[in-house]
């Protein structure tokens, strides 16, 4: 084979790697404008949301590490962000909805085909688990983290805000605060506070519509009477996929089922 054959070659495999990539962003988040970051989060992120689909084989949704310390945050014993200039506070709560982000992306995004399969029940709110984080006593209690998702510009490519990343429309947006204000999760509940001492897990759900499910009936009955009638209109008329960040202890409340 001469060199210009093989320089052909190469090029055309390339080209198919690209072509792949792209078909798989497309196929999995053909709203979201964080695609981007599916590729960066590399080949856990795409085995995980993969094996979402199918429902038949081993789920592969790996549960990285999170450390918030006082001058930067860890992932899996590695550097993911450094204070800098900023207060530990912000630094952390930045984190976090970086990991809400990737954990709604790993899930396939809010327009998901995760969990799609007929051994998913459709009565169930179905889970995976994306990161535990510890936070070092060394940064103290952190708080104001759904202040923050709305205030805060998710990156330097767009002008959109950590929570208009998160939701899709504001139909969405209503049943994402509702139904994490009902059952005490972030970002939702702005009285939540994240302290030294407890493990809090990010984590993506899943909702089929058509019924109302046990954690659904259970942040109902905590929301206000008009706003449990609207929570239990939208579960029961479009599927619903979010990303939050609870205590881990608070997960099975949540959860009738994870699959990782």
């Amino acid at each position: 084979m001469n060199s210009r054959n093989g320089s052909a070659m190469g090029m055309a495999i390339i080209i198919g790697f690209v072509l792949l990539a792209a078909g798989i962003v497309l196929f999995f988040f053909p709203f979201t404008l964080e695609a981007g970051q599916f590729i960066e989060q590399g080949g856990d992120s795409a085995s995980c949301s993969l094996s979402l689909i199918g429902g038949t084989g081993a789920i592969n949704c790996p549960i990285s590490n999170v450390a918030v310390l006082k001058d930067e945050v860890k992932l899996n014993d590695k550097k993911f962000i450094d204070r800098n200039s900023k207060s530990t506070d912000d630094m952390a709560k930045e984190a976090i909805s970086r990991l809400l982000v990737n954990c709604l992306n790993t899930g396939g995004g809010y327009n998901s085909r995760a969990f799609s399969s007929e051994n998913y029940i459709f009565r169930e709110s179905v889970c995976i688990e994306c990161s535990k984080i510890n936070i070092d006593s060394s940064a103290g209690e952190i708080s104001g983290l759904t202040q923050y998702v709305r205030d805060t510009t998710s990156n330097v490519r767009s002008d959109k805000k950590f929570l208009e990343v998160l939701t899709r429309d504001p139909e969405h947006l209503k049943g994402y605060m509702l139904y994490g204000d009902g059952l005490g999760l972030a970002p939702a509940k702005t009285t939540f506070v994240f302290r030294p001492g407890q493990e809090y897990t990010v984590f993506f759900i899943g909702m089929k519509k058509g019924y109302i499910t046990s954690s659904v009936k259970t942040a109902a009955d905590l929301v206000t009477s008009g706003g449990a009638s609207i929570l239990e209109a939208l579960f029961l008329t479009q599927d619903s996929y979010y990303a939050y960040v609870t205590e881990s202890q608070n997960i099975p409340n949540v959860c009738d089922r994870l699959v990782n």
